[in-house]
């Protein structure tokens, strides 16, 4: 059985049996993964205070032959994320980044540019002024990651490229992207124009670190979150928890 160390962000957890704790958490050089904790409810020094959701940590674990769960051994705190949990929409926002995490990236398999992704954007969601910006970064370039975004280079329908200024169609879910020589489509579809989806083609190409200096016009946000949660229904079959969260707050 080996044992590695890595930094992670816990995405979730769970009482297991008696005292163990049940953790869901994504790691730099693992990939997403689910442990056990032994006894973490009674522990007071390995774990304490090293499992709150969204909190990055320096965490050990060792590997189960023919197991899926992994037993984690050791766990250190190293960013609580404290400013999130003071600010329930920020909050919110980070839920939704982790439901995404743990839903629809599969276990067991590197992902290094979603753990850097996911960090950088806990980190600029407690401090950047508009957090619905960072939130539409980090979800568009997550579900570009897992393959579930289009390429936005030219017409689904006539094939031309998107080079000239006006407007666009873009329906995230059903990966259609329409240029203005075709009617307004049916529902489902929002409008776009040529600077928002060059942007979100910035977006999918910019190293993590340098993603947040993207800014959206105001108008364009709200649309553009609204397809990209439709594309997560999609994929899960189901409307995600932390957005029931968020529609209550009126944060969407």
């Amino acid at each position: 059985m080996h044992s590695h160390e890595t930094e992670a962000i816990i995405l979730s957890t769970s009482d297991h049996g008696e005292s163990d704790r049940l953790i869901i958490f994504l790691t730099r050089t693992g990939g997403r993964l689910k442990g056990i904790a032994k006894g973490a409810r009674r522990s007071q020094k390995r774990f304490v205070h090293s499992f709150e959701p969204l909190s990055l940590v320096s965490l050990q674990y060792r590997e189960r032959s023919a197991v899926s769960l992994v037993w984690v051994e050791s766990c250190k705190l190293l960013e609580p994320h404290m400013a999130l949990r003071e600010a329930l929409d920020r909050w919110g926002y980070a839920a939704l980044m982790a439901e995404v995490m743990v839903e629809l990236v599969p276990e067991r398999v590197p992902q290094e540019e979603l753990f850097v992704v996911m960090k950088v954007a806990l980190t600029y969601l407690q401090t950047d002024k508009d957090a619905v910006n960072v939130v539409i970064l980090a979800l568009y370039r997550v579900l570009a990651a897992l393959g579930y975004m289009m390429d936005l280079s030219s017409c689904s329908q006539c094939q031309r490229p998107l080079t000239s200024i006006g407007q666009y169609w873009l329906h995230m879910a059903r990966g259609r992207l329409l240029c203005g020589l075709h009617d307004p489509p049916a529902k489902g579809f929002i409008g776009v124009d040529l600077g928002t989806l060059v942007l979100l083609r910035r977006a999918r190409q910019a190293a993590p670190e340098q993603l947040w200096r993207l800014r959206l016009r105001h108008g364009r946000k709200a649309p553009l979150l609204e397809g990209l949660l439709e594309v997560v229904r999609a994929q899960l079959g189901k409307e995600p928890k932390s957005v029931k969260f968020l529609r209550d707050m009126g944060c969407l």
